[in-house]
C-alpha cells in the first residue's frame, strides 16, 4: 500500500474532529438529545484518535534511524507543546486578577508543565502522543506488534489512581488504541470484515453496551469502557467505508 492518506481514514478523523468539538461546546440551553449524544460521544472519541494516529503511522512510516524519528516527533509535538503551554500559562498569569481564570496557575507552573498538565489539561493528548512515538519504533515485527496488543490491553484494564505525573495514566489508558490502529492496517483483513458487517450490527451493540454500562457492577466499567470504545472505532470504520462508496 502506498503512503498516500487513505479516503476512508481522512472521513473518520474528520468525524472524530467533529465530536470532538461537540463535546467542547456545551450552551447552557442544550436539548437533553444533544447532551445524550455528547455523553455517549465521550465513550469513543479519545480511543478512536489514538487509533487512526496508530494507522497512519504504519500507513507512512519510512526507513529511518530511531534518532531522526524522535526528533522529528520532538520538533513537530514537543516544541508546540511547550509552546502552547507557556502561551496558556502566561495568559493566565496576565489575566488571573481581573477576570476569572479556570484552574489558577503560578510561576512554578513553567517548570510543572515538563511534567504535569499545568497549562491545560487538553493539551496532554500531544505530550502523550510523543510518549507512544518513544516506544511504537520497536514494535517492528508482526510478532512484537501481537505482543504489544496484548500487553497494552493488560495494562488499560489495570485500575490506578488519577495521578498525573508525566501523563502516565494516559499512556496505560491509550496506548493500547494506537497499537490496535497499527494491528488493523497490517491486518487488512480485519478491515474488510468490518467494512462489510451492517451499520446497524454495530449500532446496536454499541447501544447495548451503553445501557449495560449503568447496571454492572463497578469492576466490569474498566471492561465496559475498553468495549464501547473498541466498538465505537469500528462503527466510524464501518460508516467511513460506506460512506465511501456512496
Amino acid at each position: 500500500m502506498n503512503t498516500n492518506r487513505l479516503t476512508f481514514i481522512d472521513i473518520a478523523r474528520a468525524i472524530c474532529i467533529i465530536l470532538i468539538v461537540i463535546y467542547h461546546y456545551n450552551p447552557s440551553n442544550a436539548p437533553d438529545w444533544y447532551l445524550i449524544l455528547n455523553n455517549i460521544g465521550v465513550n469513543f472519541r479519545i480511543p478512536l484518535l489514538m487509533f487512526i494516529s496508530g494507522y497512519i503511522y504504519s500507513m507512512t512510516k519510512k526507513p529511518i534511524t530511531y534518532r531522526k524519528f524522535i526528533f522529528n516527533k520532538f520538533k513537530r509535538l514537543i516544541v508546540p507543546y511547550f509552546f502552547v503551554s507557556t502561551f496558556i500559562i502566561c495568559t493566565k498569569l496576565l489575566t488571573d486578577k481581573n477576570m476569572y481564570v479556570e484552574n489558577p496557575v503560578s510561576l512554578f507552573s513553567f517548570y510543572e508543565m515538563f511534567y504535569f498538565p499545568s497549562a491545560g489539561f487538553f493539551t496532554w493528548f500531544i505530550y502523550v502522543l510523543f510518549l507512544i512515538f518513544l516506544i511504537i519504533p520497536f514494535i517492528n515485527t508482526p510478532q512484537k506488534l501481537n505482543i504489544s496488543l496484548i500487553i497494552s490491553f493488560l495494562l488499560l484494564l489495570i485500575p490506578v489512581k488519577s495521578v498525573q505525573l508525566f501523563y502516565l495514566v494516559q499512556l496505560k489508558e491509550y496506548l493500547f488504541y494506537f497499537v490496535l490502529g497499527c494491528f488493523i492496517y497490517a491486518k487488512p483483513g480485519i478491515k474488510l470484515i468490518i467494512d462489510k458487517i451492517p451499520t446497524v450490527v454495530f449500532l446496536a451493540f454499541f447501544v447495548s453496551l451503553y445501557g449495560l454500562k449503568f447496571i454492572i457492577h463497578v469492576w466490569f466499567i474498566p471492561l465496559m469502557n475498553f468495549s464501547l470504545a473498541v466498538t465505537g472505532i469500528f462503527f466510524i470504520l464501518n460508516i467511513s467505508c460506506r460512506l465511501i462508496r456512496e
